[in-house]
């Protein structure tokens, strides 16, 4: 028979086992601390000593972050590709602004976020991901690498800009270099229209002229202004809706000033085909030619 003092220490084993039980389940969330705003977070590695960042610095991180199934949902800590943030006055209590103001540069922390709050009011989503449960914590693993000032920040981004611009200007020039003399070497003195488009009619088609909505079908060869060929339709015909944006503004420009049956070249500046910018394997400020012959035109 267990006497009273045999009960009162079988009792306190089974106390302190329940007490160990439940230190497990929240050990984790023990070692968090909390801002006053509720932002749970755990500085990994620090210096007090280390720069922190003010409202409008740009910090440069790693950083991982999971779902509550510790799936990695971002993560580049292998430095395979740079990720900035430009630091600004919390949206909301605990949000991931007052979360990298605690931390300097070579910092380390993790902290948690609610994945409602990160996605539809820090990044801006309509709605939560599918792989991420509602009301559930986005686990965030962050090392402050840099942080830049906001006016030295200011700085590099007009000098940068400067830079592109020239880069630009001598890029726009080299255009209307190529463009001239490849207009003195095919003796064409046509005048563009008002956009700049250049349309040198071959052969005068004898059909309708087609309309935005329209249906057509057409042959082409796509070549730059030294030649070279990028595109054609060699092996069937090309079919598609005129005003619906798939094909450069210049081109639909041409056709719709053809007639069904015709033939003409169209000579397409930058600003009427992909402008500035690199597209597949045609550099930035590329004059385009096209060779086109409309074949027929269908009502919607």
């Amino acid at each position: 028979m267990m006497n009273f003092s045999g009960l009162l220490l079988r009792l306190t084993l089974l106390s302190l086992t329940v007490l160990c039980f439940i230190s497990g389940i929240h050990a984790q969330e023990r070692a968090y601390q909390k801002t006053k705003t509720g932002l749970r977070y755990l500085l990994l590695q620090t210096k007090p000593s280390a720069q922190k960042p003010f409202t409008g610095d740009v910090v440069k991180l790693s950083m991982i972050y999971k779902n509550s199934k510790d799936s990695v949902l971002f993560d580049n800590s292998r430095g395979q590709f740079d990720f900035t943030h430009t630091l600004s006055k919390p949206a909301y209590s605990g949000d991931f602004n007052e979360a990298l103001s605690l931390a300097g540069v070579g910092d380390s922390l993790t902290f948690l976020i609610k994945a409602d709050s990160f996605y539809l009011r820090t990044i801006g989503e309509k709605r939560i991901p599918p792989f991420v449960r509602k009301g559930s914590d986005l686990t965030f693993f962050v090392k402050v690498l840099e942080i830049i000032p906001q006016q030295e920040f200011i700085r590099e981004q007009l000098a940068l800009f400067e830079q592109q611009k020239q880069q630009h200007d001598k890029l726009r020039q080299a255009e209307k270099d190529s463009l001239i003399l490849y207009l003195q070497r095919n003796r064409i003195d046509t005048q563009p229209t008002a956009s700049g488009l250049y349309v040198i009619t071959e052969t005068e088609g004898n059909g309708n002229q087609p309309v935005k909505g329209n249906t057509i079908t057409v042959n082409y060869k796509a070549f730059l202004t030294d030649g070279k060929v990028f595109e054609s339709t060699d092996r069937e015909p090309l079919q598609f809706i005129l005003g619906k944006g798939t094909i450069p503004k210049g081109l639909e420009e041409g056709l719709l000033s053809m007639r069904k049956g015709g033939k003409a070249r169209l000579i397409i500046p930058s600003h009427l085909a992909f402008g500035e910018y690199q597209t597949g394997t045609l550099p930035p400020f590329t004059t385009l030619i096209y060779e086109v012959e409309l074949l027929d035109i269908k009502l919607p």
